[in-house]
This record gives structure tokens, sequence and C-alpha cells, in this order.
């Protein structure tokens, strides 16, 4: 259905498709092809969002609102909407993904405290095997989001694991992150996203799965 759709939007109109996840600036046309073959749009988790550089202020919706409807139903302005996962804001700086990473990943700090603390003599194993499937899998998650132009949210990750990976093993205070990380066996941020990156170009450059 979603390539069906992309056929029909003019090509100066641009969309981001994947698999039946679909970002689109245009509202007339989809509504045509929906009520062609008897596809029923579902108002309530539809949104539009305004993107600025001015960010998020105290006059976002009167400002960048638009009167969007699907039918009699008007599409509410969400400037945090989620799409593939990533929480969005007006100035695309992610700062509101940020914020979901830092709270899902406090219950699962506590759980490698705990476990540390048990002085184990596997202890460390197991934490680092917890930190690379329940914590690590969220930074994976963002490697698309950290190939844009916005370094902050490199940055700032790199600091979360930063402080993880101290926790999971004690290293004296000076002790390089270069060197945390080798010792650890685990590739920083950036060059874990590069190499994520990289294998999502080469084994999907024969699909077409982003319309610009």
């Amino acid at each position: 259905m979603g390539s069906d759709i992309a056929n029909c939007i003019p090509p100066d109109v641009k969309i981001a498709l994947f698999a039946d996840d679909l970002c689109i600036w245009a509202v007339n046309r989809i509504i045509e092809y929906c009520k062609k073959w008897g596809f029923e749009i579902y108002e309530k988790k539809t949104c539009y969002t305004t993107f600025t550089k001015a960010g998020l202020r105290k006059n976002y919706e009167k400002r960048y609102g638009m009167k969007i409807k699907i039918g009699n139903s008007h599409i509410p302005l969400d400037p945090n909407p989620t799409f593939l996962g990533i929480k969005l804001d007006p100035k695309i700086n992610y700062k509101e993904h940020l914020k979901i990473i830092n709270s899902k990943q406090i219950s699962k700090i506590n759980l490698i405290r705990k476990i540390k603390s048990f002085k184990w003599r596997s202890s460390f194993k197991i934490n680092r095997i917890l930190y690379m499937s329940l914590i690590r899998s969220l930074f994976d998650y963002c490697f698309i989001i950290l190939q844009s132009g916005t370094q902050n949210i490199r940055a700032e990750m790199q600091k979360m694991q930063n402080r993880m990976l101290r926790i999971i093993k004690y290293f004296p205070l000076k002790t390089s992150i270069k060197t945390i990380h080798k010792e650890l066996r685990i590739d920083l941020i950036d060059d874990r996203a590069n190499k994520l990156f990289s294998k999502f170009i080469t084994t999907k450059q024969s699909h077409e799965i982003i319309h610009i």
C-alpha cells in the first residue's frame, strides 16, 4: 500500500516512507487515494508538525499552526510527534528523544549497580552483556539521526555512555575515554553509529526506502 500511495503523489511533494510508516507533505491526494481503495485514515493518530530554527516557543502554535483537515476533522499540530520510534522536535535537535533515552535507561542502570554490588566474579561480564543488550540497543536505534548535522546529540549520548561504562567497571579518575572503551571492547558512539549507517547503506542500497 505504501509504495502505491507514493506513486500517486506529485513529484514536487516530499515524503519519507519506511514499511507502513509514511511522513508526507500532501493531504488531498492521500484522502482521494484512500477513498478510492477503501482505506480509512485513523484521525486520532494523525498529526502534523512544523520545523523551524526558532524551536518550540510560546507562540509556536499561533505562528506555525495551519488549518489541515481530513474530512470534517481538524488535524492537530504536535511539536513532538514520534516517527519510526524517534521523538522529533521543531528545531530537530532531538532533545526530547534524549529525555526518553534517559528515562528508559534508569531502571537498567540500577540493575547493573545492583549486580555490581554483589561482587560476584562474573559480575563484570554480566553487566557488560546487560549494557550491550539493554542500553546500547537504545543508542543503536538512533544511528540514523546521529548522521544528521546536529552534533550535540552525539556528544550527549557519548557522555551517557561514558558514565555508564564507569558504573560497569571502576577506572581511575584520569583514565581516558578511549582507554575505557578499548578495555571494555565497546565502540565510541560515533564509531558505532558510522558502522551501523554503513551497514544500512550496504544492505539497503537496492531498495528505495526513502523518497525525496
